[in-house]
């Protein structure tokens, strides 16, 4: 046992005191910081062990005169059932000699409290069936009071609600459910004026407006998107619109209705000849006319008579460079300086529909 002195431990005490802090070793032993889980009882007896292991229980007997004592009164409030204390642990000993050393028990909630009722489960009813009312439940928490939260919300374009309930505890853990109750519809809008061609064709410089589609369902209101879409042909001059119609009802199921445009551009005709020039002036020339079918061009003069007529415009030099076919023509072949009126057909042949023609008519001037 130690031997009180004046120092506080006099020679004779030295070997009790290895790290020569004027303390016998025995009353070194740190305090450890504890950490438990809630277990709604306070935890008494984790806290008590605690208290008692961090003193007493480590002395031995040749430290039999330390005395352990703490200043502990209780646990401040965290949440629920839960708390922490910061405890001084005091030692001392016959000849006064003190060593102190804190530590802190804390009780944590990190459990999510439970639900008690039977959990509603995911349902589907036609739709127009009355939905079922909510129920309320209830949740139980081991370390105190748990409040559930509810909420409904339709989801847009699915004919789906959606029922969702949290209990939350005082340490704010959650537990969440959800439902989900599904309106049965599974038929889709009908448009009213479906009358509109599903293949037309046009021009590039007259096509058609867009017309407006109306639809109908039994269950709500139906919205309408469009959408046009060009597509590219095998050639400059010709193309094709694809028109989309697609009603949508509240319950997302849709109809699609589908038109396409075989646009035909008109060729081009640089309507200036110059005889004196070999080049590309020297002739009628007609861009586009490649995209087509079979063509036919009439050249009259100001007079209306034929002077000049051909098929396959363009074709191995098949041009009107100034010179008359017509049999009618006065003076010869060479047609003189003025102007003419041409009149250009060319055939349009679209995917699997009947050809059509088209028609240019214009004038050209002629200049020797």
């Amino acid at each position: 046992e130690a031997v009180c002195g004046s120092d506080p431990l006099d020679a004779t005490d030295t070997a009790l005191d290895s790290d020569g802090d004027g303390f016998p070793d025995c009353a070194d032993i740190p305090a450890l910081d504890v950490t438990v889980e809630c277990d709604g009882n306070g935890n008494m007896t984790e806290l008590n062990d605690w208290l008692a292991s961090n003193g007493g229980a480590f002395v031995m007997n040749s430290c039999s005169d330390v005395v352990w004592t703490n200043n502990f009164t209780g646990l401040s409030d965290l949440c629920g059932e839960t708390g922490s204390a910061t405890v001084t642990f005091i030692a001392s000993n016959q000849c006064g000699d003190v060593s102190t050393t804190t530590a802190t028990f804390t009780i944590q909630d990190t459990t999510a409290p439970d639900f008690v009722e039977n959990l509603p489960q995911d349902l589907s009813i036609p739709f127009g069936e009355a939905v079922p009312e909510a129920p309320v439940l209830t949740a139980f928490d081991a370390c105190g009071e748990a409040v559930v939260n509810f909420s409904e919300s339709a989801v847009d374009g699915s004919c789906q609600l959606v029922r969702t309930w949290i209990a939350v505890d005082a340490c704010g853990n959650e537990t969440s459910h959800v439902q989900r109750i599904t309106m049965e519809d599974n038929e889709p809008p009908v448009f009213t004026n479906t009358d509109i061609a599903q293949e037309i064709f046009a021009t590039c410089d007259a096509i058609p407006s867009i017309p407006q589609l109306e639809a109908i369902d039994d269950n709500g209101p139906v919205s309408i998107s469009f959408e046009e879409e060009e597509i590219s042909g095998t050639c400059d001059f010709r193309s094709s619109l694809r028109r989309r119609w697609t009603a949508t009802d509240v319950c997302g199921n849709q109809t699609v209705h589908e038109q396409i445009i075989q646009l035909a551009c008109r060729a081009e005709v640089f309507n200036a000849i110059s005889t004196r020039n070999s080049g590309d002036n020297g002739y009628l020339r007609i861009e586009g006319l490649d995209c087509y079918g079979s063509n036919r061009l009439e050249v009259y003069n100001r007079s209306g008579v034929k002077v000049y007529e051909t098929e396959n415009y363009g074709d191995r030099g098949n041009v009107f460079d100034g010179k008359s076919t017509g049999t009618l023509t006065i003076g010869g072949d060479e047609l003189p300086t003025g102007t003419y009126f041409y009149v250009l057909e060319y055939v349009f042949e679209g995917n699997g529909s009947a050809p059509r023609i088209i028609q240019d008519v214009g004038y050209i001037y002629l200049s020797r």
